[in-house]
């Protein structure tokens, strides 16, 4: 499903709020997964539907604000309504839940689904990111010493464990195992099983946890698949295999492709930015990139990330849409902002297993940290609010001279027009496929 469709029974609206302060999110409450109109950035609303938010839902980042009445005020249950009471209200907790994981997980050989303990034993529920996957060989850890293989299992790895202590000790190793018979590196986990005779002891009543102490398989969070919504139809490959594809050819990595496809499409639009038109919203992608061509119409940074997005699933590169809102403050009848709207892309590069920032709108087509990593959103916010941060490097490529220059950026100091978009008053909007 394209980015200009996006059903509501078909992704989950993420938000990451970096405010000083927290917005309560309600059961109840309905959220656009849109942008607002706003003076740098505007989006089709016409096939966008308001979807509830997900609450608790892997991935949310909402804030849930928790009242703590476990244990209520004697005078807040004997006071009556004739009789005003002088209870000292409960405190409010605030708990913002940032799961790194989920919105910018790599892409994992072997990952845990889930553990779960059965009688005289605790199952590991296991999968892959890769198409070849078959399964995993496992054994006993007996300090640092690999046991030798107990078996193989495709999906759940039942471990036995001793029986009668109240809590119990065990550490296994994994192996990924391949359709072509090729084996992964063994990854070992370490946990205890803590049963419910050992809070038992102690006058508490408990089902058991499982704690674990050290692991090297990563629990599973969505996929990389889960955030890419675009995809492209036979027509729309066609068109890029035929717009760009010259520009492509005989480049294998990702980091190449991307950049490539950046600049074949900054370079095929011109010095066209500008306010587009209603109508031009309500279109499809790449009929965007026909008009704007064309010299019929303007586009700003809605327009190039929705083109960007298709015409990376037109060559088969895993790439999303990020959205910036920025916190609204009071104003008289207009919207008053000191974080401007913004859409912007991320594309997964394959081979450094990570999210990568890349930004047609600002002709920028990435950023870096000193010592060569590349970003992504999240990780420029960070840098970009922390007055103590290390400077970045800037890939800011020129249009009328062809050339890409390596800037170095410090977050301290007001330029580049980057902290029109990055700075403390803005929120992350990020979409993903909803669970099944």
């Amino acid at each position: 499903m394209g980015s200009s469709s996006l059903g509501a029974t078909t992704t989950a609206l993420v938000t990451l709020c970096l405010w000083s302060c927290a917005r309560v999110v309600q059961e109840d409450e309905v959220v656009e997964p849109v942008e607002r109109q706003g003076p740098a950035n505007r989006v089709d609303r016409s096939a966008a539907a308001p979807r509830r938010a997900i609450r608790g839902a892997p991935g949310s980042l909402s804030p849930q604000v928790l009242s703590h009445f476990d244990s209520p005020h004697p005078a807040a249950s004997s006071a009556t309504a004739s009789e005003p009471s002088t209870a000292v209200a409960p405190p409010v907790s605030i708990e913002l839940g940032v799961d790194w994981a989920s919105l910018y997980s790599p892409k994992s050989e072997l990952s845990l689904v889930e553990v779960t303990s059965e009688r005289n034993a605790v199952v590991l529920a296991i999968r892959s990111d890769r198409p070849e996957f078959l399964g995993a060989a496992y054994g006993l850890v007996d300090g640092a010493e690999l046991l030798p293989e107990m078996g193989f299992e495709a999906e759940r790895v039942r471990v036995e464990v001793p029986t009668g202590a109240p809590v119990v000790h065990f550490a296994v190793w994994l192996q990924a195992v391949y359709t072509d018979g090729a084996r992964a590196d063994p990854r070992q986990l370490s946990a205890r099983l803590y049963t419910p005779e050992h809070y038992a002891a102690s006058g508490r009543t408990s089902a058991g946890a499982i704690v674990i102490e050290w692991s090297e398989i990563p629990f599973s969070a969505p996929t990389v698949d889960d955030w890419v919504l675009d995809e492209a139809t036979e027509e729309e490959i066609e068109f890029a295999q035929t717009t760009w594809g010259e520009r492509l050819a005989n480049l294998d990595s990702t980091h190449d492709r991307a950049r490539a496809l950046a600049l074949a499409i900054m370079n095929g639009v011109g010095a066209k930015n500008g306010v587009p038109s209603d109508e031009l919203s309500r279109e499809t992608p790449f009929e965007q990139y026909r008009r704007a061509i064309a010299g019929q119409e303007r586009l700003w940074c809605d327009n190039y990330a929705k083109i960007y997005s298709r015409a990376a699933a037109s060559f088969g590169i895993a790439s999303r849409i990020v959205r910036l809102r920025g916190k609204e403050r009071p104003g008289s009848g207009v919207p008053v902002v000191t974080a401007d709207g913004h859409a912007t892309n991320e594309y997964f590069d394959e081979q450094l297993n990570r999210w990568v920032w890349i930004d047609l709108t600002l002709v920028i087509l990435g950023a870096r940290t000193e010592r060569g990593v590349p970003l992504h959103v999240a990780t420029l916010q960070q840098l970009m609010i922390d007055p103590d941060a290390p400077p970045m490097v800037l890939e800011q490529y020129d249009p009328e001279t062809g050339s890409i220059e390596d800037l170095q950026l410090d977050p301290t100091l007001p330029r580049w027009g980057l902290k029109r978009f990055f700075n403390t008053d803005q929120r992350f909007i990020y979409f993903r496929r909803a669970p099944p």
